[in-house]
């Protein structure tokens, strides 16, 4: 008889704070300490964000991505090897007491058009001529004429861009004007946005890192530095339902993990605040703020009311469900009523809700008073009208509420 083997199969498990960023596509993974199960999204499906939990207040990231994360942005020629004098030189600046963990670069080509350069010559141009970019690798350039030299029908002074677009490169875009002849347009590698650095601005460690003077420590470093820097400016974006967008999942992982070492007793704590973007969590979790689904109660009635105030329907709830004022229910019924029809909804007997149908309409109006939660156990119940009118018949109420889980 041979050896009988019984194996287990395991995912990862660990604390949520250790998640893994990110997850394979399908992987599966279990942080034990929040009862939290995730699974691996696929990373081209994924919107980038940043996801605040129940255990740290939205506000309190909001206030740090506002004032305590720059943004420096530089021109497409900034490299590896600029990052790491930029990094060095301000760990040894004297106005700022910034290390490594401060500075963080998302090396995400951007390929943004900031500005546009125009030779001034030529003829026929109007403010509001629209400008194409002819690029073998950009796209989503939008812009025009904003000045000319001497009014209408002359020469191009300045342009405006309304957007920017990606990818582009200084060495394969040209311009193409609508309107007028012989003007050039140009731009080099200092007129393209290429990628960004990101720096935790916390005067709490010392009082000289802010935001205004590590902007003005960053514009006074070295040539090889400053000649590929775009501009520098206080991190910004809103976080709506305890998300904000990012650009890309690198920038999302960034300012994540410098909210965290801004908002901690100790630089690189976790606190609350996790880049989650290509994990879908499943189920709901002791810290990781409910999971709300929703559930319907659906009841069917057939049968002249006659008597007033009669039990029509009963519904003994097993779990905790919530009916919510302005959530859309809805009640019908095939045969229609000569008078109007009130049916009242209660909790155990008590009134938190109605419905009611209208002299000769099929559909009827739920309203529901307030918020009402059950507990399991708890009774819903459907009395008939107090003034029946003995023809309203075969009666269809379906009330929409939610669990959490």
């Amino acid at each position: 008889m041979s050896n009988i083997v019984i194996s287990r199969i395991q995912h990862r498990r660990g604390r949520r704070e250790n998640l893994p960023q990110p997850l394979l596509p399908a992987e599966v993974a279990l942080t034990s300490d929040t009862s939290q199960a995730w699974i691996g999204q696929d990373p081209a499906l994924a919107v980038p964000s940043i996801n605040v939990y129940s255990d740290k207040l939205e506000s309190t990231a909001q206030t740090i991505v506002d004032n305590n994360i720059t943004e420096s942005q530089f021109d497409e020629n900034f490299t590896i090897t600029i990052f790491n004098t930029l990094v060095a030189e301000l760990e040894v600046d004297g106005s700022t007491t910034l290390v490594a963990d401060d500075i963080l670069w998302d090396d995400t080509y951007r390929g943004t058009i900031v500005s546009i350069t125009s030779d001034g010559a030529g003829s026929g141009y109007n403010v509001g001529d629209a400008i194409t970019a002819v690029s073998a690798t950009g796209s989503g350039f939008i812009g025009s004429v904003l000045t000319t030299t001497g009014g209408p029908g002359t020469s191009i002074a300045t342009v405006t861009i309304t957007s920017g677009g990606i990818n582009y490169r200084s060495t394969n875009t040209t311009f193409v004007i609508a309107g007028g002849s012989g003007c050039t347009l140009s731009v080099a590698v200092t007129d393209i946005y290429g990628s960004t650095v990101h720096i935790a601005a916390n005067p709490t460690i010392d009082a000289g890192n802010t935001i205004a003077n590590i902007t003005s420590v960053i514009a006074g470093l070295s040539a090889t530095i400053t000649n590929r820097l775009i501009g520098t400016a206080a991190f910004g974006g809103t976080f709506a339902s305890s998300s904000r967008l990012a650009i890309n999942h690198i920038e999302a992982a960034n300012v994540v993990f410098l909210i965290n070492r801004i908002n901690s007793t100790t630089p690189g704590e976790i606190t609350g605040l996790v880049y989650t973007n290509l994990n879908i969590e499943i189920t709901g979790g002791t810290n990781a703020g409910a999971v709300v689904l929703p559930y319907e109660a659906g009841y069917y009635f057939e049968g002249i009311v006659l008597a007033a105030n009669a039990l029509k329907a009963l519904h003994v709830t097993t779990q905790a469900v919530t009916f919510t004022s302005g959530v859309a229910s809805e009640a019908y019924c095939n045969i229609v009523s000569t008078a109007q029809q009130i049916f009242d909804l209660k909790k155990n007997g008590v009134s938190f809700g109605s419905v009611t149908f209208a002299i000769g309409t099929n559909v009827g109006t739920v309203t529901i008073g307030a918020s009402t939660a059950f507990i399991k156990g708890d009774r819903l119940e459907v009395f008939g009208p107090a003034l029946p009118d003995g023809t309203h018949d075969q009666i269809a109420i379906t009330l929409t509420g939610s669990i959490t889980v």
